[in-house]
């Protein structure tokens, strides 16, 4: 996330109702993203609206419902604070350099799923929906958030 712009605030580890953390919260240009990082590896696809790894479900938890979760947390977090309804994208970045996947930067079930070494590019390609001075009242909240 380093090689981002000064256009863009990135907030680590955001925990705002104390049951869970959203692993990045990018705000830019391109609006505001919730980005959950998983450190899987193995071939990646998608089908009956759930991620899955070398044709089985993952373990752990359903990750598309764990980043939806953390976007409806986080847009009635700023209802709550700036009393506006905010869009967030849903991002889910695997780190792992033996994941393989082929969705490419397009969204699957509304929920763009990359590479790590293609986050950067994902975020950048993003149309603009929010200028600098838009975002200064959504960046305000999550930095007296974060500060708590």
């Amino acid at each position: 996330m380093k090689k981002l712009s000064d256009d863009y605030s990135v907030f680590y580890d955001v925990n705002l109702y104390d049951r869970g953390n959203i692993d990045f919260v990018v705000l830019g240009p391109c609006g505001l993203l919730v980005v959950e990082v998983k450190s899987h590896s193995g071939n990646i696809t998608f089908e009956n609206g759930r991620l899955l790894r070398n044709g089985h479900p993952f373990k752990e938890k359903d990750f598309i419902a764990q980043v939806k979760n953390e976007v409806s947390d986080l847009k009635h977090f700023l209802k709550e604070k700036i009393q506006k309804d905010i869009f967030v994208k849903r991002v889910i970045v695997f780190s792992n350099k033996y994941a393989k996947m082929r969705f490419g930067l397009n969204p699957i079930n509304n929920v763009f799923v990359v590479q790590k070494e293609y986050l950067i590019k994902l975020i950048e390609s993003l149309p603009e929906t929010i200028s600098r001075e838009g975002a200064s009242e959504i960046e305000q909240s999550i930095v007296d958030k974060t500060k708590n």
